[in-house]
Order: C-alpha cells, then sequence, then structure tokens
C-alpha cells in the first residue's frame, strides 16, 4: 500500500473537522472522517464569525447557504453591567466592510456545521464515517494506522485531530494530560425574539461586563432568536472550593449589576452549565493537529478569546479606559486577521503533518 493511495484522516466530525476536510478536498486530497456518534451533530447555540473566518468560509464555498440563516449586526458594544454606561461602542456597518472585507455575523452552530455537512457531503472525495471513536494510533514510515473501537483499523497518509479540548489524539500524540479547568463557568439560554421583552440592544452583539462576570447577548438565526450567555469567574474556584459554580454563585456575583441585567439571568438554563477548561499550546507536533484539539481558547470578548484578562476587575474611570481599549484592541485584531493571506502574519494556527517521513508546513483555519 503505497502513501499516495491513502486518505487523509480526521478525527472528529465537529466544525473544526469538517472544514478540515473540506478543505483539503478543495485540493484534490481525499479525507476520511471519523466521528465519534452516532450522527454528525453540534451541541450549543450561538457562535460569532469575525472577517476571518468568514474569509476562509468563502474560500470553502459555504458562505453564501451560511449567510442565509446568519444574523448580521449593526454594532458591537461593551456595557458597564453595574449602571448600563456603555464603555466602547464598534460599528459594523460599510467602513467595517470596507476595512476588513467581509460583514461581521452570528449563527447558530447546527446551522454552521448544517452547511459544513451539506458542502462535505457534495465531495466525492470525502467520506463520512460515524460510530468510529479513535483508539490506539500506530505510526509508520508511510503511514498511520488508527485502531477504532468499533474493531475497524483505517489507514491513512496522516492524521489530523480535531477531536477537541478532550482530545483524543492528542492523548497519544503529545500526552500532556488532561485539559486544565479554567475556573469559568457558562450559563446559556436561547430564546425566541417575542419573548424578550427589553429589545433596545436587539441590533446588537452586546457584552455587559463586571466583576467575575460578563453577560452576552445577540440575535440570531435571522433575528428569530436571541442567544444569552452568562460566564462567572468563580471565587470558590480560586479559594480551593471542589464544589463551584452554581446558579447560587452566580446570582451572588450578579448581585452588583443592575436591573436589566438581573432580569437577563431569567433567560438562562438554571439547570444545566458549562465548566469551561484551558490548554497550552504544545511545545512539539506529530502527525497533525487542528486548534480545537491542541490551541483551545475558552470564550471572551465574545469572540472565543482568552478569559484570564479583565473580568475580575471593577470598572472606575481609568479601568474603564482600559477595557475600551483591551475590547476595542482585541476584537480589532481578530477582525485583521481577514485582511493577510491564510498562514502569513498573526496567525497562530498552524499544523505539521507527518506524511511518509517528511514534515509539511500547513495553515489550519480556526473558526470560533
Amino acid at each position: 500500500m503505497t502513501m499516495g493511495a491513502l486518505p487523509v484522516l480526521v478525527a472528529g466530525g465537529g466544525i473544526g473537522g469538517l472544514s478540515t476536510a473540506l478543505a483539503l478536498a478543495r485540493r484534490g486530497i481525499r479525507v476520511r472522517v471519523l466521528e465519534q456518534a452516532a450522527a454528525f451533530g453540534e451541541i450549543g447555540a450561538g457562535i460569532q464569525l469575525a472577517p476571518n473566518a468568514s474569509r476562509v468560509l468563502d474560500a470553502l464555498g459555504v458562505l453564501e447557504d451560511i449567510s442565509a440563516d446568519a444574523w448580521f449586526p449593526d454594532y458591537a458594544v461593551m456595557i458597564d453591567a453595574r449602571d448600563g454606561r456603555e464603555i466602547t461602542r464598534i460599528a459594523l456597518g460599510a467602513a467595517f466592510v470596507a476595512r476588513y472585507g467581509y460583514r461581521y455575523m452570528v449563527v447558530h452552530r447546527q446551522d454552521l456545521l448544517a452547511a459544513l455537512l451539506s458542502a462535505c457531503r457534495r465531495e466525492a472525495a470525502i467520506a463520512l464515517l460515524t460510530g468510529k471513536r479513535v483508539g490506539v494510533l500506530r505510526d509508520f514510515p508511510d503511514r498511520v494506522e488508527v485502531s477504532c473501537a468499533d474493531g475497524s483499523v483505517e489507514a491513512g497518509a496522516a492524521l489530523i485531530g480535531a477531536d477537541g479540548v478532550w482530545s483524543g489524539v492528542r492523548a497519544q500524540v503529545i500526552g500532556d494530560g488532561a485539559p486544565r479547568v479554567s475556573g469559568h463557568v457558562c450559563y446559556r439560554g436561547t430564546l425566541p425574539m417575542a419573548e424578550i421583552p427589553d429589545r433596545s440592544y436587539a441590533n446588537a452583539m452586546a457584552l455587559w461586563v463586571s466583576e467575575a462576570m460578563h453577560l452576552v447577548q445577540y440575535p440570531m438565526r435571522r433575528g428569530e432568536l436571541m442567544n444569552n450567555v452568562a460566564v462567572i469567574d468563580s471565587p470558590k474556584f480560586r479559594s480551593g472550593v471542589a464544589a463551584f459554580g452554581d446558579w447560587g454563585e452566580v446570582e451572588t456575583l450578579f448581585a452588583t449589576a443592575m436591573p436589566r441585567v438581573r432580569d437577563m439571568l431569567g433567560y438562562m438554563d438554571r439547570e444545566r452549565n458549562w465548566i469551561l477548561h484551558d490548554r497550552d499550546p504544545p511545545d512539539r507536533l506529530f502527525r497533525a493537529w487542528q486548534p480545537g484539539a491542541c490551541h483551545h481558547r475558552p470564550p471572551q470578548r465574545g469572540v472565543a478569546e482568552n478569559p484570564r484578562h479583565a473580568e475580575g476587575r471593577r470598572i472606575d474611570p481609568q479601568r474603564r479606559q482600559r477595557a475600551r481599549r483591551w475590547f476595542a484592541r482585541g476584537f480589532r485584531a481578530r477582525c485583521a486577521r481577514s485582511v493577510r493571506p491564510l498562514g502569513q502574519g498573526d496567525s497562530p494556527h498552524r499544523s505539521q503533518a507527518r506524511l511518509g517521513g517528511r514534515s509539511v508546513q500547513r495553515a489550519a483555519p480556526c473558526m470560533r
């Protein structure tokens, strides 16, 4: 069996895995996607796509399909959760598009995955396999072999781990242990727009911030739904308490917020939370990796930036000014990546594949 006859294996059939498969197929490379679940599906609700992500989706040929179900906010705004004063506002209209090349949009994760999945199914070079939990990996000079939990063995010219923050591929390739708990806890709630009484920021991506907490709110799915996410930086976790992130801790941290923000907690599902985890970038690479499995980033600034910088600060006038600069700098930096060719400039998302004994550098797009 020669390497040229082998496909590339992609472990994980989520947003990252399907995007990777589609990008490879568009370059004439055969791909086999190994998804452990019985069906392809996405957990969660909203996701924001800055121009850098839209540019990648356009290159993959799926931007038009995704845009049909997306919502395009007029502006992004950071607001002091205690008194409702705007810290900063960034217009997302014509001047924004002229500078970055694409509009800023928000979509439902299921809609994004559905568009990518449909595009992959139209590609003859892509095989989509379910029920394929990746087990033992074996590396050979001319191929990699993957033993799956169903007893089958898959052989490929390369293996790309796109199986998330709990990556089984990473565990064998790098072996750096489980992801660490960040101390941030997330509660979510999605409601029909008709059930939202206060719509004064209904055309915006709104980020309400205060000490050790923030709340993100924006429409999605053509403006028919409102996505609401409350995140806390748990004091219980910081003090070493094993059980943390319960709803009582959320209410305590939001107690100093203005009534409108406290009312928005009523939109959240109190029965389920997400304890967020983080990872450091690996210092060595084997076979291949995809950002979700190796350069994981918990959400912040509403665009999946690292949350460690500014949640736990009281917003006095000086800190308000710093927060304004911080939000604008991070927001614009993320958008600015769209004006550079992939693999140039400040893009940290790069993979190294082991192909028949030789190393090849590839850019791996990140959409968070």
